[in-house]
């Protein structure tokens, strides 16, 4: 995308796709406070009993030629999408009896209570769960910028207390986080008269690559070549 004069109001937003390198060309651009410009993958769904999370898609790479005129704050935003979350299984059923009572003649001419306890159900096994997707790759940002006679702080937040910096440019290129691995649900084995026991559901992890953050290549324009 090339253009002439870009305004940017505040919170403005301009998001390309996550599945190409974006472009952004601008000979004049006037940018308020709290605007984004990203090409940040998506994350991935959550998984399911029999499906795993799915992986974050990568973030596209972007470069940007562009002269600011005025800027209040702006973020450029590479990230890759988080994994999605693994399905924790459900604990499935303890063992059950039922009590019965009935009165039978106790021998001395009278009648006594006996009772009778009855399994009318074994434990069973726990639902299973699914592993967590992996995180997307960050993508790669090339900026290269002049200004209308100001300096830009890059990535320079103030301590609670300072005065909020001016002319500032946040950016971020990290990887996604990898999804939670999710869990079998527990399991149930025995009886209720000679105890019961209790298997905990395993974690359902997966291997993934590690995660891979984008790098940052900054041009100042305003300086001369040599």
């Amino acid at each position: 995308m090339i253009v002439d004069t870009l305004v940017l109001h505040d919170a403005s937003t301009i998001r390309f796709t996550s599945s190409k390198k974006g472009l952004l060309g601008v000979r004049i651009a006037y940018v308020g406070e709290g605007c984004v410009i990203t090409s940040k993958g998506a994350s991935g769904e959550h998984g399911s009993r029999v499906l795993s999370g799915a992986n974050g898609a990568d973030g596209s790479d972007l470069e940007i030629d562009i002269h600011f005129m005025t800027l209040g704050s702006l973020t450029l935003d590479t990230r890759g999408g988080d994994g999605g979350n693994g399905y924790i299984g459900k604990n499935w059923n303890m063992p059950s009896t039922q009590t019965t009572s009935r009165r039978v003649p106790d021998g001395k001419g009278g009648l006594t209570s006996v009772t009778r306890n009855i399994q009318t159900s074994m434990g069973s096994t726990g639902e299973p769960g699914s592993p967590g997707g992996a995180g997307g790759k960050g993508g790669d940002l090339i900026l290269t910028y002049s200004t209308d006679r100001f300096a830009l702080n890059f990535n320079h937040n103030p301590r609670p207390g300072q005065k909020k910096e001016v002319h500032f440019i946040e950016i971020l290129y990290e990887a996604g986080k990898h999804g939670k691995a999710g869990r079998n649900g527990n399991s149930y084995t025995g009886s209720r008269e000679v105890g019961t026991t209790v298997i905990p559901g395993n974690t359902v992890s997966a291997r993934h690559q590690p995660q891979q953050n984008g790098t940052i290549k900054l041009v100042n324009a305003n300086k001369p070549q040599l």
